[in-house]
């Protein structure tokens, strides 16, 4: 088929833009190019071609939660009730769709070497992040490897809906990015901590696989602790957007109690 190739010459000062496919500004080329050239989907992949980012038809980022759903879709097509991993980061949508489609959803740490372990000891047959990082067990070794998604996803729409239309198949959600907040690295595992025991306190039975995650009837939220800096990450999602602000609050409310300042971070 037709294929287009943006950056094609290996350059390590990135004249074009950071490799990083989990940033949709990282992506705006890529859409520009699908749009102009009328394709029907762009892939892009960051450095090492572990992750992988997708431009639908429309020029539109394809969100890593839809993207998880497509795929998940595609596997259990083949493998009727598999075990699908997902981490802390990812919509509560993409578990409630797996388990419509018959499919077991299974949570996980973040951090792709957690999830490629629980892959490859077969705890599941496919797994993704929210960074991007995706695996698949069924025909595949387990390991995240971007190229291998990127045929994988070509294979699952050479049939049926486009991309665009099976990810507007789904719940319709409003959530933050993930936010990461300024913590020093001494503090950073005490506050959730803190934050947890704050919940606790109001009769609210947290997930504390990876810090915090909080299910309401508005939606969910998570705070943990940075694998990799001096933060905090957040993220939360409702179900309607009129509650997202009130969900965010909470979570600044309970930030600042323990003198952790968001700086408008949460303000949506």
């Amino acid at each position: 088929g037709e294929h287009h190739i943006l950056n094609g010459a290996v350059d390590g000062r990135f004249p074009a833009h950071h490799p990083d496919p989990s940033k949709p500004e990282n992506l705006s080329e890529l859409a520009a190019t699908v749009l102009a050239k009328r394709l029907d989907l762009g892939v892009a992949f960051d450095g090492d071609g572990d992750r992988l980012g997708v431009v639908d038809g429309a020029g539109q980022v394809v969100s890593p939660d839809h993207l998880l759903c497509v795929f998940a879709a595609d596997v259990l097509t083949d493998s009727p009730g598999a075990a699908v991993l997902a981490d802390v980061k990812t919509s509560e949508t993409v578990f409630r769709h797996i388990s419509k489609l018959g499919g077991r959803p299974r949570l996980g740490p973040t951090g792709h070497a957690h999830m490629r372990a629980r892959v490859q000891s077969g705890e599941a047959l496919f797994a993704g992040e929210l960074s991007g990082h995706i695996f698949f067990a069924d025909e595949h070794p387990g390991y995240d490897d971007a190229l291998y998604a990127a045929v994988r996803l070509l294979r699952a729409l050479s049939h049926g809906p486009t991309l665009a239309q099976r990810c507007a198949e789904l719940p319709r959600t409003f959530s933050t990015p993930e936010i990461r907040i300024p913590c020093p690295d001494t503090r950073k595992f005490e506050v959730v901590r803190s934050v947890c025991d704050a919940v606790t306190r109001r009769g609210i039975s947290p997930n504390t696989l990876d810090g915090v995650r909080v299910c309401t009837e508005q939606g969910w939220w998570l705070l943990r602790a940075s694998n990799t800096e001096a933060a905090v990450v957040t993220r939360c999602e409702t179900y309607r957007e009129a509650d997202l602000p009130e969900l965010c609050a909470m979570v600044q409310g309970l930030l600042t109690d323990e003198g952790i300042s968001a700086a408008g971070a949460l303000n949506v």
